[in-house]
Formats: structure tokens, C-alpha cells, sequence
């Protein structure tokens, strides 16, 4: 996602592992990432820069996914838990202050934040990895005790879920990766299962459903999504960064894919299995949010979304590049 990514109180009340907290989210699913924020203070800057309604008066997006949790890694030179934006879910008092007027400790101002999101139809996750976990295969630690974890801190901060942000080239090259993501997913769904309303997504590069053995042994996303795509939502596919695959016409994006990951537009995915009320589109939000291919404008993708007569959703990276959602509005009016 992107390029490069860097970077309990005492209560009386339980987090909510035991009832729903999702209720149901309907199409389009319009979807943005935040990994960084441009206001750190005052709190209300901060709260309008995560897109809390009632702060952030624009927000056209209905679900967030924080960046990121990280997994640690086995040489121990990488540690485990939040980073970035989610930090401020693991410590809000820190980052809020206790004047914020959404409570004084951990759980109120959580509760409350979630509360903000629910009431406008929002759903708030969080995105696991990134392009900063580790990088080799045999680095990763455990998959069910890593993701128990992870399940388990999504739980305690009250979220709606959890997006698997997983991109471990050398892992799916090596056919190592699939079975990752696979136990990922099982553990996940032991702490928040679908009939309780817990949302289970991922953000797969788009040529991870390219259908090459030689180049993908394991099967990347095809043979996860043959495994464990019945406990799993939608995926965020990035249709950028992809050289010379680069997804930024409407033929590239939906018929058929060019340069290297052939077979991996819309319609190619839609032919190999994959449903395609689970394929949300990712862009960049800008030209800068790219490291190379894949940024389309707005309007561009309107159209392509319009005459494709794609419902299922998109999804950018990253919110605070469209924190007016001009994009996410433009972009809607194609569904």
C-alpha cells in the first residue's frame, strides 16, 4: 500500500467482543486509507483528519481502514502491534487529550469516536502489514498467533474489523505466502466472526491474481481466495504500482490487462473465480500517492465504473490526499 509506510485504561466497560458491531454495509463500498495525518493538534484538526463525522463535514468514504499493525518478524528486529495512525487507537488520551469533549479515558474517547462513525454509517478497521513488514519469507512469524493477536487488538479498540494488507513479494514467489494469508484468515474469524457482523478484508497487489505458476507457484490470491474467500468480504485490489501493468485506461483496468500481469483486469479476475462483489478498484487519490502506474482521475474512472456497470465499490490511497473526498464524490457518481 503506498510505497514506504513508517513510521489498557482501567474501565468498567468490556469491549464488545461479544455482540455485533457491524451492521450491514451496502454497495458501493467507497474505501480510503489513512497512514498519516497532516494535523497532530488541536484535536479537533486531528478528529477532522481521520474523517470523523461531525469534524470532518465532507466525509464521502463509509469505510476507513487505519494504517497499520504490524506483525513483528522473527529476527525480532521489526515489533508487533500498531504504528502510524493506529498508534493514536492504541493511546487516544495521548494524541486527543483529555479536553477532546469525547471523554477522559481510553474507552470513552474510543467508544465515543466509534459511536461518531456508526451513527453516520461508517465502519473503521485495521490494516495489518504493509509494504514495511518483513520482506522475506522467512522472517514472518507465526500466522495464527500473529493474527489471534491481531484479531484480538481490534477487539479492544473497538473496531469493525481487520483489512489484510499483505505484500510479501518474496513470499508469494516463493509459494510461501498463500498458506500465510490462509491460517491469517481461520484465526481472525475465531476472534470475529462474520455472523457477529466483524468485517475481514484484504489489499492485494492486482497481479497477486495473476494465473502464472512460474511466477507465482503457491497461486498467490487465486488460491487464497479458493481456500478462504467464503470468510472473507471484498478485496481492496491495487490496480497501481505496477510498472508496466499499469491499470489507467478503461481497457487495462477492466477487459484486459497490460504489460506483465496479464489476465488480472476486472473482468480477467471475474473469469478466473474471483466474484466480483469482491473486487473493490484501489487508485492512488493523487499522481503523488503513486510510485509509478495506476493513477487515474477521478472523472476517468467515473466513466470506466459507469460503462462498465461495475457496483461493487473503490477504494484510495490515501484519505489524507481527499480529506474533501473530491475524489471519492466524483468517483461515486459512476455507480
Amino acid at each position: 500500500m503506498g510505497y514506504k509506510h513508517y513510521m489498557r485504561a482501567v474501565t468498567t466497560v468490556a469491549p464488545p467482543t461479544d455482540e455485533p458491531v457491524v451492521g450491514m454495509l451496502e454497495m458501493p463500498y467507497a474505501v480510503t486509507y489513512i497512514d498519516s495525518i497532516k494535523d497532530w493538534w488541536p484535536p479537533e484538526k486531528t478528529l477532522a483528519d481521520l474523517g470523523v463525522p461531525g469534524y470532518n463535514k465532507d466525509l464521502a468514504y463509509n469505510v476507513i481502514n487505519l494504517a497499520f499493525w504490524l506483525p513483528g518478524s522473527k529476527d525480532k528486529k521489526q515489533p508487533t502491534g500498531p504504528t502510524d495512525v493506529a498508534s493514536i487507537w492504541a493511546d487516544p488520551v495521548k494524541y486527543l487529550g483529555k479536553q477532546s469533549g469525547l471523554g477522559t479515558t481510553k474507552d470513552e474517547i474510543l467508544q465515543n469516536m466509534m459511536k461518531a462513525y456508526h451513527d453516520a454509517g461508517v465502519k473503521v478497521l485495521i490494516s495489518a502489514f504493509g509494504a514495511t513488514a518483513p520482506g522475506l519469507s522467512g522472517n514472518w512469524p507465526d500466522a495464527t498467533e500473529t493474527c489471534t493477536d491481531l484479531a484480538q487488538w481490534a477487539l479492544d479498540n473497538y473496531l469493525d474489523g481487520v483489512d489484510l494488507d499483505y505484500e510479501c513479494n518474496d513470499c508469494m514467489n516463493k509459494g510461501t505466502g498463500e498458506q500465510w494469508v490462509i491460517d491469517c484468515v481461520k484465526a481472525i474469524r475465531v476472534k470475529m466472526p462474520a455472523e457477529k457482523g466483524y468485517l475481514l478484508t484484504h489489499a492485494p497487489q492486482g497481479p497477486y491474481f495473476f494465473d502464472n505458476k512460474t511466477r507465482y507457484p503457491g497461486g498467490a490470491y487465486l488460491t487464497v481466495n479458493k481456500e478462504v474467500g467464503d470468510l472473507t468480504d471484498w478485496y481492496n485490489v491495487q490496480f497501481y504500482n505496477q510498472a508496466t501493468t499499469s491499470y489507467d485506461t478503461c481497457e487495462t483496468l477492466f477487459d484486459k490487462a497490460n504489460g506483465w500481469a496479464t489476465g488480472t483486469a476486472v473482468k480477467e479476475m471475474v473469469a478466473n473465480g474471483i466474484d466480483a462483489s469482491k473486487i473493490v478498484i484501489g487508485k492512488p487519490a493523487t499522481p503523488a500517492d503513486a510510485e509509478n502506474t495506476g493513477y487515474m482521475h477521478p472523472d476517468a474512472l467515473e466513466e470506466c465504473i459507469k460503462n462498465a456497470g461495475f457496483k461493487t465499490g473503490f477504494m484510495t490511497w490515501q484519505f489524507p490526499n481527499d480529506l474533501q473526498s473530491v475524489f471519492a464524490k466524483e468517483v461515486l457518481k459512476g455507480f
